[in-house]
């Protein structure tokens, strides 16, 4: 039997499953091989990894909804799967389990958990070697401000992007200006069905542009002008997404995703020169824009409607998009 380790966002029920703490309670009170923390703060939930690293813990199991799946995320990589970042890895890679908790969970939809209740049933019911050979391996992705740690979460869905676009208003805060932005972007991309993973679709990505100063409210018109005509885009390859695969993941689920497969979609057409074919995603989900920036102003036109954006000279503050390590990921019934 796996020992057990769940996190739980104090701050994530409100409205929704508002037993389910006081049911975790009485299970790890009832149950040695589970143990159980309530966080309230990222100081806590650093702190609860911690512990059940000490304690042993094989499986770490996230009770909270997006937000708190990258925190937790961030703070597990931390301490072991990237040791090379702080050398803490005591016990190795262990599994990872995010519950269909808090206001949403995106990410533990797509690995088919839908109720939490029965995750943890199947979780005490199976075997370590089980739970193994269930798990589905997922990159990462790292996302970090020139200065500060960075933090992680998934490709698909659990408000990885709202930690970079938070990220993105630190350093405007900071700087009280325009800041220059560094995209760089490699993951695969697999479509899941019931019965099999799909071969992978690999995406690369590096993009230099700005974001003028202003107010960072609607976040996919300022993910769409970051791209500037003027700069040069060093490398790009994307492969296209074919048939309905697109639709197996939610990556339009949003405004942040949407943004950037928009970005990424008109990237590829500016550097292929060319309309791409058959039902490719960039045909479908990328809108006409045009750009023209100075030094202190930024216009463009997205979907026929004209935006201008006007700012300071930009300061080179660099946010970074980069793939982390893998982390190994249970479902039900795999």
């Amino acid at each position: 039997m796996a020992r057990i380790g769940i996190v739980s966002n104090a701050n994530a029920n409100r409205g929704r499953n508002n037993g389910f703490h006081a049911g975790l309670v009485q299970i790890a009170q009832n149950r040695p091989s589970v143990h159980h923390r309530i966080t309230r703060s990222p100081e806590e939930v650093a702190d609860a990894v911690c512990s059940f690293y000490q304690e042993g813990i094989e499986v770490l199991v996230s009770d909270g909804g997006d937000g708190g799946l990258s925190e937790l995320m961030t703070h597990e990589i931390r301490f072991v799967h990237a040791p090379h970042i702080l050398r803490y890895s005591p016990f190795g890679q262990r599994l990872f389990v995010p519950l269909n908790t808090g206001t949403v969970n995106v990410f533990a939809s797509h690995l088919g958990i839908d109720d939490p209740i029965a995750m943890l049933a199947y979780l005490e019911s199976a075997s370590l070697d089980e739970l193994r050979a269930n798990a589905q391996r997922f990159q990462t992705l790292e996302i970090a401000v020139e200065g500060e740690q960075p933090r992680y979460g998934f490709m698909f869905g659990n408000g990885i992007m709202h930690t970079a676009f938070t990220l993105y208003d630190e350093a405007l805060q900071k700087s009280r200006n325009a800041f220059w932005a560094v995209l760089r972007i490699l993951g695969s991309l697999a479509s899941k069905r019931v019965r099999a993973l799909y071969k992978p679709i690999t995406a690369a990505l590096e993009i230099e542009g700005h974001i003028a100063h202003g107010k960072p409210s609607d976040y996919t018109t300022m993910l769409a002008s970051t791209l500037d005509l003027t700069i040069p885009v060093p490398h790009l390859a994307i492969a296209p997404f074919r048939n309905a695969n697109l639709g197996q993941f939610n990556f339009l689920t949003t405004r942040y995703h949407l943004g950037l497969w928009k970005l990424l979609g008109h990237a590829y057409r500016l550097v292929r020169g060319e309309k791409p074919e058959g039902k490719d995603f960039v045909n479908t989900f990328v809108p006409s824009v045009t750009i023209r920036a100075s030094r202190s102003s930024l216009s463009y036109m997205l979907d026929g409607t004209n935006y201008t954006i006007s700012g300071s000279p930009y300061e080179k503050i660099k946010c970074t998009v980069s793939v982390g390590p893998y982390v190994s990921l249970v479902g039900v019934g795999r």
